[in-house]
């Protein structure tokens, strides 16, 4: 289409307007005073551009594609959340692909503070935040570590990753997405996955089957999670598969649209 084209005449403050449809060019004096008057014997023809509907589903999914395309190179925090014992700061480990987060066997907990480390996969900057167990009993002042948790994952797309180890659900598991959202808010457990932790204790048996064997309480809480899910081996961090698989399921939460 060719762009319009005005041409002003300083002798008779003419502009020469060529119309998008066919035909003649046609003139309309403009008016520069106060006294001037439409020259009313000229006629203006003026066509509406036709907007097609298939352009503008084109641009829709054009834009829709590019929005995606830019979250997926953005940053994205994932913080980790889970009773004491449960995996949280292995798991942080095996995401980064470093021993960066404390992690050994201990009959007290480890993780005391919340703490963050960031790497890049795939040309995207991935932090990672290791959280202590702020429903436990040895944390003096759980409220300040909450409140420093919700600062450190600011305005970046976060998600939470509630880890629970495979074989064992404590009481404790049992309410504590009630929990996190009474700290965070109900609306948490949209950009929520659970992970489990210890997948190798699996020994064959797929994730489908252990869940649908599983207690009662622990399916009622991984549907409050969206039935999103997901296993790491710990003990055997050789492949990238495992992460990899989870920042595709963690796009696919983003790029869906949130519930009202």
């Amino acid at each position: 289409m060719e762009s319009l084209n005005n041409r002003r005449n300083s002798g008779n403050n003419k502009i020469t307007t060529q119309n998008f449809g066919a035909g003649p060019e046609t003139q309309r004096r403009i008016p520069t005073g106060h006294g001037s008057k439409y020259d009313d014997s000229v006629t203006q023809r003026m066509r509406k551009p036709t907007v097609c509907v298939q352009d503008m589903e084109n641009v829709k999914s054009l834009t829709q594609k590019d929005n995606r395309k830019h979250r997926v190179t953005q940053e994205v925090k994932l913080v980790l959340l889970g009773r004491r014992g449960s995996g949280k700061s292995s798991c942080g480990n095996t995401i980064l692909g470093a021993k960066v987060f404390q992690s050994f066997l201990s009959t007290t907990p480890v993780t005391r503070e919340c703490e963050e480390h960031s790497t890049h996969i795939q040309g995207r900057k991935v932090t990672v935040i290791d959280t202590p167990d702020f429903f436990g009993d040895f944390l003096p002042d759980p409220d300040f570590h909450v409140k420093k948790c919700i600062s450190m994952v600011g305005q970046e797309s976060s998600v939470f990753l509630l880890v629970i180890q495979l074989g064992r659900f404590t009481e404790g598991e049992k309410k504590i997405v009630t929990q996190i959202q009474e700290v965070f808010s109900v609306s948490v457990t949209q950009n929520m996955i659970v992970l489990f932790s210890y997948g190798d204790d699996l020994e064959g048996v797929t994730t489908e089957d252990f869940l649908k064997h599983a207690q009662p309480e622990l399916r009622t809480l991984v549907e409050k999670c969206g039935n999103r899910y997901h296993v790491f081996n710990n003990r055997d961090t050789s492949s990238d598969t495992q992460v990899t698989e989870l920042l595709q399921k963690v796009n696919c939460m983003l790029d869906r649209p949130k519930e009202q």
